[in-house]
């Protein structure tokens, strides 16, 4: 039986990603016609990847322990936005006045960097899509013990989780460092930086709730890798 918190768990999930699928939508429908065949095949893996995000609240497991407090329930949202901000912060200096006093701040945070190496490159874009199928492949994997707080539910050791414990924390970090090299700004660097040590700090989080519930996880911590996998 699904209690209260459940289905308010399930519903803000599908409402919140609901928002992040309609807003990408809406941005990439201004922009499809002007991008190269490689952008769009992302961006559809992006929305791809966010419609399986909304449909792993509609099917997954009633959580076997709860998150409490301010580090298991804000901080892992305050992560989950950070790319959606990596991916649209310049629009702050778009709709800035040139007029305006804080213009030379806002330009000099949120404007890009010009570089051939700064650029839709074969690099940045490798980095994005793989970062990007890691995630889906990850995702789809986890199915239903998904959870954007620090939820415990049934774990899963198959799949790609058999080489690593945090496959999608690891896809969204290489898919944001080549968002960086793409829209190479100060704020953006901050953001990226900010972003990565905090998925670091969310996998411990997650790791010490998985490990006061289920027995099964010590063992397997011991034999694979957070990020990368684990050659004895």
């Amino acid at each position: 039986m699904m209690t209260f918190r459940d289905v308010a768990g399930r519903m803000g999930g599908i409402i919140l990603f609901g928002s992040f699928l309609a807003f990408h939508l809406f941005d990439v429908a201004k922009i499809w016609n002007t991008i190269d065949p490689v952008s769009k095949l992302n961006n559809l893996l992006i929305i791809v990847t966010i419609i399986l995000f909304v449909s792993a609240y509609f099917l997954r497991r009633k959580a076997v322990c709860y998150s409490y407090g301010f580090w298991e329930k804000i901080y892992p949202l305050f992560c989950a936005l950070l790319p959606l901000i990596v991916y649209h912060d310049v629009h702050v200096l778009r709709y800035t006045s040139t007029a305006s006093s804080f213009y030379t701040v806002i330009s000099f945070l949120f404007g890009f960097y010009v570089h051939k190496f700064l650029t839709w490159n074969i690099f940045s874009m490798t980095l994005v899509i793989i970062g990007n199928v890691i995630t889906f492949v990850g995702l789809f994997c986890l199915r239903r013990s998904f959870s954007i707080m620090v939820e415990a539910r049934e774990p899963v050791y198959s799949g790609i989780y058999r080489y690593v414990r945090h496959p999608i924390y690891l896809g969204e970090m290489m898919a944001i460092i080549g968002i960086l090299f793409i829209r190479f700004s100060n704020i953006n660097i901050i953001l990226v930086v900010m972003f990565i040590l905090g998925q670091m700090i969310r996998a411990r989080l997650e790791e010490r709730k998985l490990l006061e519930t289920f027995s099964s996880y010590a063992l397997y911590k011991q034999k694979t890798g957070a990020f990368f996998p684990k050659f004895n």
